[in-house]
Protein backbone atom coordinates (compact mmCIF):
# COMPACT_ATOMS: atom_id res chain seq x y z
CA UNK A 1 0.00 0.00 0.00
CA UNK A 2 1.45 3.40 -1.30
CA UNK A 3 1.62 6.56 0.87
CA UNK A 4 -1.41 7.96 -1.12
CA UNK A 5 -3.47 5.10 -0.57
CA UNK A 6 -2.55 5.21 3.25
CA UNK A 7 -4.25 9.08 2.66
CA UNK A 8 -6.96 8.02 0.62
CA UNK A 9 -8.34 5.41 2.95
CA UNK A 10 -8.22 7.39 6.13
CA UNK A 11 -9.60 10.33 4.19
CA UNK A 12 -12.51 8.30 2.67
CA UNK A 13 -13.36 7.00 6.53
CA UNK A 14 -15.81 10.01 8.54
CA UNK A 15 -14.33 9.73 11.96
CA UNK A 16 -10.60 10.49 10.71
CA UNK A 17 -9.78 7.58 13.62
CA UNK A 18 -6.65 5.42 11.70
CA UNK A 19 -4.37 3.04 13.36
CA UNK A 20 -0.52 4.08 15.22
CA UNK A 21 1.42 2.39 12.16
CA UNK A 22 -1.03 4.42 9.27
CA UNK A 23 -0.50 7.52 11.37
CA UNK A 24 3.29 7.04 11.44
CA UNK A 25 3.03 6.48 8.21
CA UNK A 26 1.20 8.91 6.22
CA UNK A 27 0.04 11.77 8.86
CA UNK A 28 3.08 12.59 11.25
CA UNK A 29 4.82 14.55 9.07
CA UNK A 30 1.98 16.63 7.95
CA UNK A 31 0.69 18.16 10.59
CA UNK A 32 -1.24 15.93 12.54
CA UNK A 33 -1.60 14.77 16.24
CA UNK A 34 -2.79 10.87 17.04
CA UNK A 35 -4.73 10.66 20.27
CA UNK A 36 -6.80 7.67 21.03
CA UNK A 37 -6.95 6.63 17.47
CA UNK A 38 -8.56 9.85 15.96
CA UNK A 39 -6.64 12.44 13.64
CA UNK A 40 -6.13 15.64 14.76
CA UNK A 41 -4.73 18.53 12.31
CA UNK A 42 -2.73 21.19 14.30
CA UNK A 43 -3.60 24.86 13.61
CA UNK A 44 -0.29 26.72 11.36
CA UNK A 45 1.73 28.62 14.01
CA UNK A 46 1.60 33.02 14.23
CA UNK A 47 4.61 35.06 13.58
CA UNK A 48 4.63 35.75 17.49
CA UNK A 49 4.69 31.96 18.40
CA UNK A 50 7.13 31.08 16.50
CA UNK A 51 9.18 33.82 17.28
CA UNK A 52 8.48 32.68 21.20
CA UNK A 53 9.43 29.56 20.68
CA UNK A 54 12.71 30.28 18.38
CA UNK A 55 13.40 32.31 21.48
CA UNK A 56 12.65 29.96 24.34
CA UNK A 57 14.26 27.44 22.22
CA UNK A 58 17.82 28.79 21.70
CA UNK A 59 17.86 29.89 25.26
CA UNK A 60 17.05 26.91 26.74
CA UNK A 61 19.65 24.58 24.30
CA UNK A 62 22.44 27.75 25.16
CA UNK A 63 22.04 26.52 28.72
CA UNK A 64 21.41 22.90 28.31
CA UNK A 65 24.90 23.13 26.22
CA UNK A 66 26.49 24.95 28.72
CA UNK A 67 25.16 22.47 32.34
CA UNK A 68 24.99 19.33 30.27
CA UNK A 69 21.50 18.06 32.22
CA UNK A 70 19.60 16.97 29.12
CA UNK A 71 18.52 18.11 25.53
CA UNK A 72 15.39 19.83 24.27
CA UNK A 73 13.14 18.78 21.44
CA UNK A 74 11.58 20.78 19.04
CA UNK A 75 9.11 19.84 16.38
CA UNK A 76 8.64 17.64 14.67
CA UNK A 77 10.38 15.31 17.28
CA UNK A 78 7.24 12.95 18.65
CA UNK A 79 6.51 12.34 22.14
CA UNK A 80 5.02 9.04 22.28
CA UNK A 81 2.45 8.56 25.29
CA UNK A 82 1.27 4.84 24.90
CA UNK A 83 -0.26 4.48 27.95
CA UNK A 84 -2.42 7.19 27.04
CA UNK A 85 -2.47 6.14 23.18
CA UNK A 86 -1.34 9.35 22.01
CA UNK A 87 2.02 10.79 19.79
CA UNK A 88 1.59 14.49 19.88
CA UNK A 89 4.46 16.96 18.89
CA UNK A 90 5.19 19.63 21.56
CA UNK A 91 6.21 23.37 20.45
CA UNK A 92 9.60 22.55 22.61
CA UNK A 93 10.07 19.65 25.06
CA UNK A 94 13.20 18.70 27.48
CA UNK A 95 14.75 15.50 28.37
CA UNK A 96 17.28 15.52 31.54
CA UNK A 97 19.47 12.89 31.32
CA UNK A 98 17.93 11.47 34.51
CA UNK A 99 15.30 10.33 31.85
CA UNK A 100 17.97 9.74 28.98
CA UNK A 101 16.95 6.35 28.36
CA UNK A 102 13.25 8.06 26.38
CA UNK A 103 14.95 9.47 24.03
CA UNK A 104 15.14 7.08 20.69
CA UNK A 105 15.74 7.64 16.94
CA UNK A 106 12.83 9.19 16.19
CA UNK A 107 10.65 10.12 19.06
CA UNK A 108 10.61 10.50 23.13
CA UNK A 109 8.94 7.05 24.45
CA UNK A 110 6.64 8.62 27.57
CA UNK A 111 6.81 11.91 29.15
CA UNK A 112 9.49 14.34 28.74
CA UNK A 113 10.38 16.33 31.86
CA UNK A 114 9.00 19.61 30.40
CA UNK A 115 6.65 20.61 27.79
CA UNK A 116 5.78 23.93 25.86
Amino acid sequence: MTLHDLRASADQQTSRYVSEAVYLAAYAEQGYEWVEGELIKTSPVTLAHYFSNSHLWAYLTAYFNLREIGQVFTQPFLLKMTAQDRNREPDLMVVLNANKDRVKDTHVEGAADILH
